[in-house]
């Protein structure tokens, strides 16, 4: 009798990255996050894996999935645009609020060390503005959710758009 090769399949894994601005936001995001994964993208967020965060803590959670991921899926509002500018003194560090500023400071190392923002797809949403805000330069190239959803499937797949002229 042969034994059959066993095949090893690499899923790329996506992270998610969002300030939680309230529970309708990280609603919104969740269901863009199952939209993804109906569509075939091993997509992580916080929300979908509870037990495996608090047996290595939020932090270091978020640190190892920035690191596995082929891209962060970064959900720019106001709230993570502030944080990203250090605009946030008067804000309560909550865990939510510390993961997510360890994942920016994580993504701003990778930025700078890379000097690309190639691992980074962000997006916004309609219902949270940041055109105003100055952004960091890692998010200078951002997708409109759900205008520029073709966009952010070539990106995730690291495909160039061409551009039509």
């Amino acid at each position: 009798m042969t034994q059959q090769p066993i095949h090893f399949y690499l899923v790329d894994m996506y992270y998610v990255c969002y300030y939680p601005e309230s529970d309708e936001f990280r609603q919104q995001v969740a269901s863009i996050v199952n939209y993804l994964r109906q569509s075939g993208y091993n997509v992580v967020m916080d929300v979908m894996v509870s037990e495996e965060i608090s047996s290595q803590g939020p932090t270091r959670w978020a640190e190892r999935q920035i690191r596995k991921a082929r891209k962060v899926l970064v959900f720019l509002s106001p709230g993570l645009v502030n944080l990203a500018q250090d605009e946030m003194t008067d804000t309560v560090m909550t865990q939510d609020i510390n993961r997510v500023w360890i994942e920016l400071e994580l993504l701003r190392d990778i930025y700078t060390r890379n000097r690309s923002a190639s691992k980074m797809v962000c997006i916004t949403l309609p219902n949270a503005p940041v055109k105003c805000l100055p952004l960091p330069l890692w998010a200078s190239t951002k997708h409109k959710w759900p205008k520029d959803v073709k966009k952010i499937f070539k990106r995730l797949k690291d495909r160039a758009m061409i551009l039509t002229v």
